[in-house]
């Protein structure tokens, strides 16, 4: 006696007529263009025509379900995907696709390559995309707002002499005139705010042209004011390229893909990633920032040996282990004190500590920004 074709001899299944929970145990088998079910409360055909046929899988049950809301179930996968194959079903090219290992890496490899490029390239192409859309005065209303909610929470009045801020105000836009004389709008609109803020050395660009400068930085870099243009041209630099602008465009950009790709896994998972992100677009908007500090300090016959001689006064200024923690900056945002070298010997923990740290903050690290203008002093 020869043994039945595969897929011929009838299934058991589970039945559920979707009226009631109650799961009746019965057979299906094809007959013709139809599925005959037999042996449950009532026997019953079921036309091929229109039916949603589950996605084949490597393990699993199978789960028919009707239009009616009755559904069958199958714990022979096997089985059942040889019926469907004699009723004629076909895998469908995702199907098919899913059920290969090497065109499944191969599909991660693409999604991983176009989302690298997106970060990469794409989401600070569509920020400047979006900047430019963006009017200039809507920035002067962001950075008059912003400079309004440091002075109500943070910041004093400078306690600088007003001829001294003077000097250093045309000091400093003189320097960026030199610089980029065709850019009247930068050279006319920048403002140069001075304010106190206890010890905290820090310059940062707001939106609009605003530099905030406080009274510890000048104070630090007292008598050279070679230091002082090389710091408010990086500012120069930030306001010229909408950098503060740029970031909200971009961070709203890494918001919406993360939550589009994330979903409802949680806010820490989407977090994750868009702060990745924006750090990484933060540090390379200060290394732009950086090239135009240098292009001021040139412009004004000086050299990379300026801002070189400032990381090694804030890393001497930097407080020590039992201080409580001050912050500088050069770019429109703080960045923690400087990390003193590992001395030799220390384990390798030691430097992936260090590689951590720089992968988290939102400036390069001193030691890449020192090695650019130390190549061009």
């Amino acid at each position: 006696m020869n043994d039945p074709e595969p897929g011929s001899a009838p299934l058991r299944v589970h039945y559920c007529d979707g009226q009631s929970p109650r799961v009746h145990a019965a057979w299906l088998s094809l007959d013709g263009d139809a599925l005959r079910l037999h042996g449950a409360s009532s026997e019953r055909h079921i036309p091929l025509a229109g039916l949603r046929w589950p996605e084949r899988q490597r393990h699993g049950a199978r789960l028919l379900e009707l239009d009616d809301g009755a559904s069958i179930r199958c714990d022979d996968a096997a089985a059942w995907d040889a019926l469907a194959a004699r009723a004629g079903q076909r895998d469908g090219v995702v199907v098919r696709l899913q059920q290969s290992w090497s065109r499944v890496a191969l599909a991660l490899a693409l999604v991983v390559g176009l989302l690298g490029s997106a970060l990469g390239w794409g989401i600070p192409l569509a920020g400047q995309a979006l900047t430019a859309l963006v009017p200039v005065e809507v920035d002067r209303r962001l950075g008059d707002a912003a400079l309004q909610q440091l002075d109500r929470r943070w910041l004093q009045p400078s306690r600088l002499a007003p001829v001294e801020q003077q000097r250093l105000r045309e000091l400093a836009q003189q320097a960026v005139a030199r610089t980029w004389r065709d850019d009247a709008e930068l050279t006319t609109g920048l403002v140069i705010e001075f304010r106190h803020a206890g010890g905290l050395v820090n310059a940062f660009a707001l939106p609009g042209g605003r530099i905030v400068v406080t009274d510890a930085l000048v104070e630090l870099v007292a008598g050279r004011d070679d230091i002082f243009i090389g710091v408010l041209g990086h500012e120069a630099g930030h306001a010229r390229h909408r950098h503060a602008t740029r970031m909200l465009a971009q961070a709203s950009l890494v918001g919406a893909g993360t939550a589009l790709l994330f979903g409802d896994l949680g806010s820490w998972l989407a977090a994750a990633p868009a702060l990745l992100g924006e750090l990484a677009y933060s540090r390379d908007l200060e290394r732009e920032a950086d090239a135009r500090s240098l292009d001021v300090l040139q412009a004004n016959q000086l050299g990379g040996q300026s801002m070189i001689d400032f990381f090694q006064l804030t890393t001497r200024s930097a407080p020590t282990a039992n201080d409580t923690e001050a912050t500088t900056s050069t770019g429109g945002g703080s960045s923690s004190s400087r990390t003193p070298p590992a001395e030799p010997g220390a384990s390798t923990s030691a430097g992936r500590r260090d590689r951590l740290a720089a992968l988290l903050s939102s400036h390069p690290v001193d030691e890449e920004r020192i090695a650019f203008f130390h190549a061009r002093r």
